[in-house]
């Protein structure tokens, strides 16, 4: 008998501008083709508030785990899907299937300029299951996720801020003249580093800090200005890519840590597993499961405080062995590079880049440099909110379901950080919150904190983590390499060899360059990936 889950990343119940309330409905198999050893995933699938024109658009990412009646509980495996014999179904008229050439997972977008909500139905997602060594397609359990992304075109736009006087602490500038941005193109920028006025020691190694570098959207990292590529590979920003739309939520995680795909564990590995601290662990639960939520969860590495108020509703059902969550909408505060990693892995997609990450910030505009009155935001440039007055809480409107929203916030408050403030109502307490909360029926951008490309939350909820380039090992990192869907022991990554270290927490650059545009103490992470070459 076949057994069809359904999931979805984001479930955001609100009707409002930026929420996209993806659903996934229907899913069942399909089209068997016993001979060819082919099968069709079918599902119904809708979104509200989509849109394509003439700048970008927004889309759905697509990835299937299954897992047969033979694999363990820690044994889950990724599907990979076929380039042709995809449809996109029935409703909107001008929609699109594109499956990246790795096959872990599918684009499902507006082929044609337009606005409005997706209601796409028997979509159908072609998996070659004899390649992947299925026997018996009838005993299959198929879980399909879904989350929705946001297409960043490829161009030109502006790296780093300043006015010509003064800067962000540590932020990217010209070398000279110093605190100015730098344009980033096709060709050769002009050298850039991090050093100088405004510069509080090196967060960077010396060449980005003191020499400079110079930067080619296409080339890429030129590291002693003879405009040729010491690091083509590392992602400029300047290719276009998809970005999820939201900051990973903890939903969606709790999702991940039950569907784990992780490779056979070494002896060697299962000798380390000490077991866990958490009185509420099972004996039954494997040790090759233990070793990859001991990593993944901190449930494995001592337990939430009872007393916590940092808002993580991730929890352990003892009873089923899985993780549950009551607040699936809330951004997932907890993240370190290891653990964002891990989840691009398990996802098919890759961490974005500190140079990615400003380009979905800002887009091609200017940034705009007033400290101390006003700093560079994602949602563009703010003059309305009152900048000193960060003194407060912001309060919900009502239980947090879903729908909660701030019933206070104003323009005011805009800059409000509820992660610093303890909030009030709702669950109370000092923490992340609903990812869009922001967004109303009619909010505008900047009411809504979206970046110039229609992303929320960038400067808000938490921090991200992203690749910096302030060190040749991370210099290493390739863009066309994303995850591949499965674990490593302890639940770690493969795809990424390069990023096996966790560095320093910081907002803005401010104390070194592993993550951007956040808050007090709350590390957030999205994922990215580079638009397929049929985009």
């Amino acid at each position: 008998m076949r057994i069809l889950y359904l999931a979805v990343f984001f479930l955001l119940f609100s009707s409002c501008l930026f929420a996209n309330n993806m659903r996934l409905q229907k899913v069942a198999l399909t089209d068997t083709n016993r001979t060819a050893k082919t099968v069709s995933i079918k599902m119904n699938i809708s979104w509200e508030n989509s849109w394509r024109d003439s700048i970008n658009w927004d889309a759905a990412w697509i990835i299937v785990k299954y897992k047969e009646p033979k694999d363990s509980t820690w044994k889950w495996k990724h599907a990979k899907f076929s380039r042709s014999g995809n449809s996109f179904g029935t409703g909107i008229s001008s929609m699109k299937i594109v499956v990246p050439d790795d096959l872990t997972g599918a684009f499902f977008y507006r082929s044609a300029v337009g606005s409005g909500n997706v209601a796409s139905e028997n979509v159908k997602l072609l998996w070659n299951y004899g390649a992947a060594g299925v026997i018996n397609i009838d005993s299959v359990e198929v879980r399909v996720f879904a989350t929705e992304m946001v297409y960043v075109a490829e161009g030109n736009y502006c790296l780093g801020d300043g006015n010509g006087s003064a800067r962000s602490l540590n932020s990217f500038q010209l070398k000279s003249p110093q605190n100015n941005y730098a344009l980033i193109t096709d060709g050769w920028s002009h050298l850039i580093n991090t050093g100088g006025l405004y510069s509080s020691g090196s967060v960077d190694d010396n060449t980005v800090t003191n020499d400079g570098i110079r930067i080619s959207g296409i080339g890429g990292l030129d590291m002693n200005d003879d405009k040729v590529a010491d690091y083509p590979n590392f992602p400029t920003g300047y290719k276009g890519f998809y970005c999820m739309k939201y900051k990973v939520t903890q939903g969606q995680y709790t999702d991940f840590l039950n569907t784990v795909c992780a490779s056979d564990t070494t002896a060697s590995v299962m000798n380390d597993v000490q077991n866990p601290v958490n009185p509420y662990a099972l004996k039954s639960i494997p040790k090759q499961l233990q070793a990859v939520w001991r990593f993944l969860e901190f449930f494995y590495n001592g337990g939430p405080d009872p007393n916590d108020t940092k808002r993580h509703s991730i929890t352990f059902d003892s009873l089923q062995s899985r993780f549950i969550v009551s607040r699936p909408d809330r951004a997932y505060a907890q993240m370190d590079m290891n653990k964002a990693l891990s989840f691009s892995e398990w996802s098919g997609l890759r961490p974005m880049s500190e140079l990615e990450f400003e380009k979905a910030c800002r887009g091609p505009i200017p940034p705009y440099y007033a400290y101390p009155d006003r700093e560079d935001k994602a949602w563009g440039v703010d003059t309305a909110y009152a900048p000193n007055n960060y003194n407060g809480a912001l309060t919900f409107s009502g239980a947090e379901n879903g729908t909660e929203f701030f019933a206070d916030y104003d323009a005011d408050k805009r800059n409000y950080d509820p992660t610093f403030y303890s909030t009030i109502d709702g669950d109370g307490g000092q923490g992340p919150y609903r990812v869009g909360i922001y967004a109303t029926n009619t909010s505008t951008r900047i009411s809504s904190g979206a970046s110039y490309y229609g992303i929320m939350d960038f400067s808000k909820i938490t921090s991200e983590i992203v690749v910096p380039l302030g060190s040749a090992r991370y210099r290493e990192f390739n863009y066309s390499v994303n995850g591949k869907g499965v674990l490593s022991a302890f639940g770690n990554h493969s795809s990424f060899p390069n990023l096996t270290e966790r560095v320093p927490e910081t907002v803005n650059r401010f104390y070194s360059t592993s993550t951007r545009g956040g808050t007090n103490g709350f590390d957030g992470f999205r994922a990215v990936r580079l638009a397929p070459s049929d985009n």
